[in-house]
């Protein structure tokens, strides 16, 4: 049985649209702290395999996306604690 593909596009505007206004749910809100989580961490093994280059430059900017993606993964944890209480 084929699932219905216009279902899930409706779902998916529907949902976008429902974003756009604020409304999020607690689902989605896990799904991207767990992308965020995934990233950080794909980020930090990058920056402890960059850590044994010898270029400075090249240090700074993965200790710097490392340090980003740690603030948007505290950032969506934050959000979905506040949201779920």
């Amino acid at each position: 049985m084929n699932a219905n593909p216009l279902k899930n596009f409706n779902q998916k505007i529907r949902s976008k649209i429902l974003n756009s206004f604020g409304f999020v749910s607690k689902t989605y809100l896990l799904e991207a702290s767990l992308k965020y989580s995934e990233e950080q961490e794909r980020i930090f093994n990058e920056m402890i395999i960059e850590t044994d280059a010898k270029n400075k430059k090249e240090k700074q900017e993965a200790f710097d996306k490392a340090l980003y993606a740690s603030y948007k993964g505290i950032g969506a944890m934050d959000f979905v604690n506040t949201v779920i209480k």
